[in-house]
């Protein structure tokens, strides 16, 4: 398809075809040729919709021709010769914001869609770009200024508010709209990891079949398996969706205090530096061996950090104490073989569950996006914080009133209520062309 956008569009397709333009949202059937030539490039069907009922708000004309990139190529240039330019990244649906065919929080549920590579990252863009976030975010933004309607009444009319303001209803309502906050950011972390994507990490010592685990989640035979310890010198790195949330998975080298050469020390060095960046971390031992040294040396390197101990080998007799790992109260253990698949489903159950929360949870929130979304967020809640302790404080209401209306501006900024051209091209530049 080749869409046009803009004033000129009507005209442009008139020259295209050499006929009128058809009536308003009807498809119909137009041979499209080269103005300087007459050739024709193609029979096409084509649809205009006049603005503001259309995606960008303004005049727009849909080609929709076979599906050659050559013929594509041709069409492009034609409408060129008539005197359209070819899209930014992002344009169309820039167009549609600055037009207020959609809020910033559903511009930016545009990429999300484009981009989402599950069924739970479809949904969870798809909420937003419904205007899901905005219903929430609003909502939040209505009892922030409300509050902010008493302050400056207290300011003006002293007599008249004063009683409002010194009886708690004032931090009562900012209270909430913290409350608010915090039940958003608490999906922030599950809305990043469908939107972007997650960072698991499987480790542990050499030969306790992390490379056997990877080749199990993948369901397919991607990384050399060997009885041999330090097979794998370097991380080896995949993606998948797992119950519907888009993972990169990453086997590492064996982790152990000694290594054999330089090679083997690299790929423990790059082992530990991806540790540190997982979203999640399977930690392996094999259930059907004591627990060693080199167990607990590499244990050390995730306690602390949120991970899932795999015991491996289940299909052997149990061996292992896993009460010598000190494992105390965090994240449990799964139990699986990965040669035979057993114990698999929990596992993907499990990694599911620590990485967005529960499924029919995370189906029917709605979730932050993205990090700017988060950061507002937090800026609305720390602007409110500070508000509240100061009327715990009895400060003056315009002091605290600079802090109530910082935390309505930051909400405003999520849908864009509020912008600058920087924060627009930064959002914008990342879509792709035709969006």
């Amino acid at each position: 398809m080749v869409r046009i956008s803009g004033p000129d569009s009507a005209r442009i397709l008139r020259a295209l075809t050499g006929r009128p333009v058809p009536p308003e949202r009807r498809v119909v059937l137009r041979s499209v040729k080269a103005p300087s030539t007459g050739e024709t490039i193609d029979r096409c069907l084509v649809c205009f919709f006049r603005g503001p009922a259309s995606y960008t708000g303004e005049d727009v004309v849909e080609i929709s021709a076979h599906g050659n990139p050559l013929i594509l190529k041709k069409i492009c240039e034609a409408a060129l010769e008539e005197g359209a330019r070819m899209a930014q990244p992002g344009e169309f649906t820039r167009r549609a914001f600055l037009n207020g065919k959609l809020d910033l929080s559903q511009a930016e549920a545009v990429a999300e869609l484009v981009e989402a590579s599950s069924d739970l990252s479809l949904q969870a863009a798809m909420r937003r770009l419904d205007g899901g976030l905005r219903e929430e975010t609003e909502a939040i933004r209505e009892i922030i200024l409300e509050a902010l309607v008493h302050l400056e009444s207290a300011v003006d009319f002293p007599e008249e508010e004063l009683e409002i303001y010194e009886d708690g209803q004032v931090a009562e309502g900012l209270r909430d709209a913290c409350e608010k906050i915090e039940k958003l950011l608490a999906t922030a972390r599950a809305g990043r990891i469908l939107t972007e994507g997650a960072r698991v990490t499987i480790c542990g010592r050499p030969n306790v079949g992390k490379s056997s685990l990877l080749n199990a989640l993948l369901k397919e035979e991607r990384a050399i398996v060997s009885k041999t310890p330090g097979t794998t010198r370097d991380f080896i790195s995949e993606t998948l969706t797992l119950r519907g949330v888009p993972i990169r998975v990453i086997d590492t080298a064996g982790i152990r205090r000694e290594w054999g050469d330089a090679v083997e020390k690299e790929g423990i060095l790059r082992s530990s530096r991806e540790i540190e960046s997982a979203d999640l971390i399977l930690f392996v031992v094999d259930g059907s061996q004591e627990i060693t040294d080199d167990d607990r040396y590499a244990y050390e390197k995730v306690r602390g950090k949120e991970h899932i101990v795999v015991v491996n080998k289940t299909d052997l007799p149990r061996v292992a104490d896993l009460t010598s790992l000190p494992i105390g109260d965090e994240r449990g253990k799964v139990f699986v073989s990965a040669r035979t698949g057993e114990g698999m489903e929990r596992l993907e159950e499990a990694v599911s569950a620590a990485l967005v929360g529960d499924e029919k949870g995370v189906r029917g929130d709605v979730l932050v996006g993205n990090m700017r979304q988060k950061e507002l967020l937090e800026k609305g809640r720390e602007a409110l914080h500070r508000a509240i302790e100061g009327l715990q404080e009895g400060r003056s209401p315009e002091f605290v009133s600079l802090d109530v209306r910082e935390a309505a501006e930051a909400l405003g900024e999520i849908v864009g209520r509020v912008t600058t051209e920087d924060v627009l091209e930064r959002i914008f530049s990342t879509f792709c062309i035709g969006k």
